[in-house]
């Protein structure tokens, strides 16, 4: 078993935008820029066990990703009343759970094949994946 620790850094920057054709109540919003640190927690095991035609490697991880530094807003304002804004608040995730398992398998010296797959859940957050791919080594 190998815990690990995980440091993102995401910085958006999102234009501004009037809406056009609804005359007093269309929207002006504000360009907007915003900095996001989202740390993750975890532990992975793995094993690998050696067949008559390549390696097999089956893995398993979990962790817990925390995300703070979330002030996911956009101040607008009415076309027809400028001078009197207000902020629209976006989605706001709290920290989540992620759950994967995978398979790996080399086959030869130079190519091999993954399957994995994760469940992620929290905060009002549910997200099921599986990925699969081949790799091939030049």
């Amino acid at each position: 078993m190998a815990p690990y620790g995980q440091l993102e850094l995401r910085h958006f920057k999102f234009d501004g935008f009037n809406e056009q054709g609804a005359g007093a109540v269309g929207l002006s919003v504000k360009e907007a820029s915003h900095t996001i640190l989202t740390p993750t927690l975890g532990a992975k095991v793995g094993s690998t066990m050696d067949t008559g035609f390549g390696r097999i490697r089956p893995e398993a991880a979990v962790s817990y990703t925390f995300n703070v530094n979330e002030d996911s807003f956009r101040d607008v304002a009415f076309e027809g009343a400028p001078g009197q804004g207000f902020r629209l608040q976006g989605v706001d995730p709290k920290g989540f759970a992620k759950f994967q398992l995978g398979l790996n398998a080399d086959i030869g010296s130079h190519a091999g094949a993954f399957v994995r797959g994760s469940y992620a859940t929290g905060g009002g957050y549910d997200n099921a994946s599986i990925r699969a791919g081949i790799v091939i080594g030049f």
